[in-house]
């Protein structure tokens, strides 16, 4: 489907109707985007190869599968700039490489606050954790950096909570049931080396289509609430600074105590 600002949408499309124009957006692209998830998925399908192999091939396939993640997301903001703009490799990496240190950043921001949300009796956690789902698209397509990010992100989805929590949930259960499908056979014919590469190849499907629905997911909010990204200023969120003042003061305490249980046993 091709969204325009004068569609009139009130709703989110149907979740026939994302899926649909969700693997269209992969298929046109798809050889695209599996160039760009080529490389970190070939070093992590090595690492997982290498694991099994013994010294000197563990040391080896540690480095592969650091590198294979780092890569990794190197190329996640790449996928979705090319996404919305269709760039090539090279500049998908470009904006990757840009995008690293504000993504690794934004990364942490994300799992402080929802470790905040699941400290106060767990659905807030849970609250949290979809509404700050397009905290990366906000960053790579619209700019937003750290909190700001997460706080766009609650925007575009109040409102829309539970619509966006049936699709994020059903993705999980189709993807979750695909890797089942596909990995059972290779473990019983190779083992669990042979269930994780599998799994690893799977990436090269699996990921670039779920940043298509996702994508599409965003382009439909975005079409509902334009007053969103026309505004430079980004409305200030309480509840995720809360989360997020909750989550380090447990993560502070957690360091704490394994101090003090380091020091007890004779550690210094």
């Amino acid at each position: 489907m091709v969204y325009s600002e004068e569609m009139g949408h009130t709703t989110l499309d149907s979740i026939k109707s994302l899926f649909s124009d969700a693997w269209d957006l992969y298929q046109k692209r798809a050889a695209e985007f599996a160039e760009i998830l080529l490389a970190p998925v070939a070093l992590i399908v090595a690492s997982d190869i290498l694991r099994v192999q013994g010294f000197p091939f563990k040391d080896i396939a540690m480095v592969l599968g650091i590198a294979g993640w780092i890569l990794f997301i190197i190329a996640w903001p790449g996928l979705i700039h090319s996404i919305d703009r269709k760039t090539n490799i090279d500049e998908s990496y470009s904006v990757g490489a840009t995008l690293f240190f504000p993504l690794i950043w934004l990364i942490i921001l994300m799992a402080v606050t929802t470790l905040g949300g699941m400290v106060m009796l767990i659905i807030p956690g849970i609250f949290l954790s979809i509404s700050l789902v397009f905290s990366q698209y906000m960053l790579v397509l619209e700019g937003r950096r750290g909190s700001d990010a997460l706080s766009q992100s609650r925007e575009y989805i109040k409102g829309y909570w539970w619509a966006v929590f049936g699709r994020v949930l059903l993705l999980g259960i189709v993807t979750f049931a695909l890797y089942v499908i596909v990995s059972i056979p290779f473990s019983g014919l190779f083992g669990i080396t042979g269930s994780r590469v599998i799994s690893d190849i799977l990436l090269l499907i699996i990921v670039p289509f779920s940043a298509s629905y996702y994508y599409i997911i965003y382009k439909n909010l975005k079409i509902l609430k334009p007053e969103l990204h026309s505004h430079h200023e980004v409305p200030h969120n309480t509840f995720i600074t809360v989360a997020q003042v909750v989550g380090i003061v447990v993560l502070v305490v957690i360091a704490l105590a394994i101090i003090l249980a380091l020091q007890a046993h004779g550690f210094q």
